[in-house]
């Protein structure tokens, strides 16, 4: 369903106004990222490379599903799952940390705990958080090389079809 609707979003994308595609597109791409998420969790098959074949597909361009995968499990290791320092996936700031923030930096951190803060500010903070942990990786580790080429030739692929398959702006995407 997940990847119908982003197929049916693409043909049906010139009868709709720009900002109903973007909200669609929005909940699609959200949708997709709850369906590579299941996949992580062995859903919807109990084989891991036709899950994997499954989320891999890289719509909303930005992660690579092997490092989404990777940080994710991470997450659910049970020693840390309920630490907020050392699980991956929390938001919380130690002390000193709070204390080392200047008073700007100390906003966006509030203004990313509300709602309004997480849809604005929240992507681009997670975007800055993946590439704080990736780029290390990108100069030392072959793995991640070989994961990031591979996200980004899938990533040049989705643009393409969306782009030259269809005609949409890559902007609008």
């Amino acid at each position: 369903a997940a990847y119908g609707g982003w197929a049916a979003l693409l043909w049906f994308h010139a009868a709709l106004p720009a900002p109903l595609f973007v909200a669609i597109g929005a909940v699609l791409l959200a949708w997709h990222g709850s369906l590579q998420h299941e996949t992580i969790h062995g859903h919807p098959t109990r084989s891991r490379r036709i899950n994997m074949a499954v989320g891999w597909p890289p719509l909303s361009l930005w992660l690579p599903y092997a490092s989404y995968r990777d940080l994710h499990l991470r997450h659910h290791r049970d020693a840390h799952l309920t630490s907020p320092v050392e699980d991956p996936e929390s938001y919380y700031v130690t002390d000193d940390h709070w204390s080392a923030l200047s008073p700007a930096g100390r906003a966006v951190l509030y203004f990313n705990r509300t709602l309004l803060g997480r849809f604005l500010i929240g992507p681009a903070l997670a975007w800055y958080g993946l590439w704080a942990e990736e780029l290390p990786k990108l100069r030392h580790d072959r793995r991640a090389r070989i994961v990031w080429a591979a996200h980004l030739a899938g990533a040049a692929a989705v643009l393409a079809v969306v782009t030259i398959g269809f005609g949409i702006s890559p902007i609008l995407y």
